[in-house]
C-alpha cells in the first residue's frame, strides 16, 4: 500500500512506493525448494552443497576412521572452527548473535585436547565414525528437504513500511559475493527484529531491518528505484511564460 501519510514509514519517499502494510512472511511450499535454490545458486551449485559435498565428506571420514589417527581429529575440528568463525564473519550474524562463537570456541578447545592428549586409535576411530555417520545423514536430510519431503520454507518476519521490491526484485543473475551478503542482510535482519522483539508501532522494526538488509539487498536488486509514480514531469523544464502560454492552450481543448 501507499504510506506516505503515515511519517513515520513513509514520510521521506518521493512518490508512490508500494511498502507492506502489516508485519508479513514470504512462505515457500516445499515443492517449491528445489526451484528457489536453483534460481539462486544454480543446479550445480544446489546439487554439489545438498549433496555430494555431503557424500564426499562422508567418504573420506570413512577413509580416515581406518587410517586416521587422534592428530587429524584434532586438525579437523580446528578446521571446522575456523569455517564457522569465517562464516560468522562474512554474514557478520556474530553480530546479532556474539554466543555463536561458542560454536568456534568448543571444536578449538576440543581439537587442542585431541592434539595435546596421549595417542588413542580408538578416540580417533570413535571420532571419525560419528563423523561419517553425520556427513551421511545431513546428505540424507537434505536431500529429503530439496525434494520437498521436510516441509518448505518461511522467510520473516517482514516489518510493516518495508518497500516490497526491495525483496522480491533481488536478481538472481547477480554476482554471488552480492547475493551471499543480501542473504546474510536479510538473516540479520530478521534475527535483529526477533532477538530485540521490536514493535512495527514506532518504525522501530523497519529501521532495524532497512539498516541490516537495505544496503545489501539494494545492491543485488535488478531495479533498484522502488517508485511507481513520481507524479508528471511534462513541461517542467518550460519558463514562466511558456508554463502559462501552455496552460492557456489546455483550456482550449
Amino acid at each position: 500500500g501507499d504510506l506516505r501519510a503515515d511519517k513515520e514509514f513513509a514520510g521521506h519517499d518521493p512518490g508512490f512506493i508500494y511498502r507492506t502494510t502489516e508485519r508479513s512472511w514470504f512462505d515457500f511450499p516445499a515443492k517449491f525448494n528445489r526451484i528457489l535454490l536453483v534460481g539462486i545458486m544454480g543446479e550445480r551449485w544446489t546439487s554439489f552443497l545438498t549433496c555430494y559435498l555431503w557424500l564426499g565428506l562422508g567418504v573420506v571420514a570413512v577413509v580416515l576412521l581406518i587410517v586416521g589417527r587422534q592428530q587429524d581429529a584434532g586438525t579437523v575440528l580446528l578446521l571446522f572452527a575456523v569455517l564457522v568463525g569465517v562464516v560468522l564473519r562474512i554474514t557478520r550474524i556474530d553480530g546479532i548473535y556474539p554466543s555463536l562463537w561458542w560454536i568456534v570456541a568448543a571444536p578449538v578447545a576440543a581439537g587442542l585436547l585431541l592434539l595435546l592428549a596421549p595417542k588413542s586409535r580408538t578416540v580417533a576411530r570413535l571420532f571419525f565414525a560419528l563423523l561419517a555417520a553425520g556427513f551421511f545423514l545431513m546428505a540424507a536430510a537434505l536431500n529429503d528437504w530439496v525434494e520437498g519431503r521436510r516441509g518448505g520454507v518461511q522467510i520473516g518476519p517482514i516489518p510493516r513500511g518495508t518497500p516490497v521490491n526491495l525483496i522480491i526484485n533481488v536478481n538472481p543473475q547477480a554476482p554471488k559475493g552480492d547475493l551471499i551478503e543480501a542473504l546474510s542482510g536479510l538473516t540479520r535482519g530478521v534475527l535483529r527484529i526477533r532477538k530485540e522483539r521490536l514493535s512495527d508501532e514506532n518504525g522501530a522494526a523497519l529501521r532495524a531491518f532497512e539498516a541490516e538488509a537495505g544496503p545489501a539487498l539494494l545492491k543485488a536488486s535488478k531495479c533498484p528505484d522502488f517508485v511507481l509514480d513520481r507524479g508528471h514531469w511534462f513541461a517542467d523544464g518550460l519558463s514562466k511564460d511558456q508554463k502559462q502560454q501552455l496552460t492557456e492552450f489546455l483550456k482550449t481543448l
